[in-house]
């Protein structure tokens, strides 16, 4: 048997099971890559749904800040005409229940908006967590590839050499 250029000589059993080896591997290696690239889409999509529920919460925050400022305006109006119907001035004890009613609504206010805005963050922090697996197994999905390809030249390589 006559040696040849890839160290190994013609008709050498080991390198037709080498080359069989690297097509199984290229194999391997490409449904690997669509399995990834199937991973990255569906993590695209739970990005942009995280997005979608972060613009929601952001709607349900200002109708749920809008419903807190009427109740405080409704709550103040009623006050200040129990007090006008009776008689009283907006003094002593009446301007006491409006001041009071007045820095609960302050509270409630604050407390729906700081709420809507941790909902909010909350859902930006797992879209761009999303984002980051997506790019993640795009890269894993092109290197896989990549190796695939290489996988099949080295069994054509080894295939040459066999002949």
């Amino acid at each position: 048997m006559l040696n040849n250029i890839f160290g190994g000589t013609s008709g050498d059993p080991s390198l037709l099971s080498s080359s069989i080896g690297d097509f199984g591997s290229a194999v391997g290696d490409l449904f690997a890559s669509k399995g990834s690239k199937a991973a990255a889409n569906s993590f695209g999509q739970a990005a942009t749904l995280e997005g979608q529920n972060a613009q929601i919460a952001q709607a349900s925050g200002s109708i749920q800040l809008a419903q807190t400022r009427r109740r405080v305006y409704q709550t103040q109006s009623a006050a200040e005409a129990g007090a006008g119907a009776n008689g009283l001035k907006m003094s002593g004890s009446a301007a006491d229940v409006m001041r009071s009613s007045a820095e609960q609504g302050a509270l409630a206010q604050g407390l729906v908006s700081a709420q809507t805005e941790m909902n909010v963050q909350g859902y930006k922090a797992q879209q761009e967590a999303y984002q980051g697996q997506q790019t993640q197994e795009n890269n894993l999905s092109k290197s896989q590839k990549g190796s695939g390809f290489m996988s099949a030249l080295g069994g054509v390589a080894s295939i040459a050499a066999f002949l």
